[in-house]
């Protein structure tokens, strides 16, 4: 997973890039069916493992595809890539 930012005022860039093995591995997925009933969402752990086995397989066959893209008007661009 990349997340870049790029300030337009300053001509920075930042890139942090995190291993999808951290995010999207099981032990991860059983800490998601706590952590979306919080926020009023019902799953199983065993939705939360398939939905994360699906993520990976998804990553696979789509190296660099784009989950949020964010710019404002004067510039500034948020993109986070799978």
């Amino acid at each position: 997973m990349d997340i870049i930012v790029r300030d337009s005022d300053e001509g920075k860039n930042f890139r942090l890039m995190i291993p999808s093995a951290l995010i999207l591995n099981s032990f991860a997925a059983s800490f998601l069916p706590r952590f979306l009933k919080s926020e009023g969402v019902n799953i199983t752990s065993r939705q939360a493992r398939h939905m994360v086995k699906s993520l990976k397989k998804f990553k696979r066959r789509h190296k660099d595809w784009t989950l949020v893209e964010v710019q404002e008007k004067d510039g500034d661009r948020i993109k986070i890539k799978l």
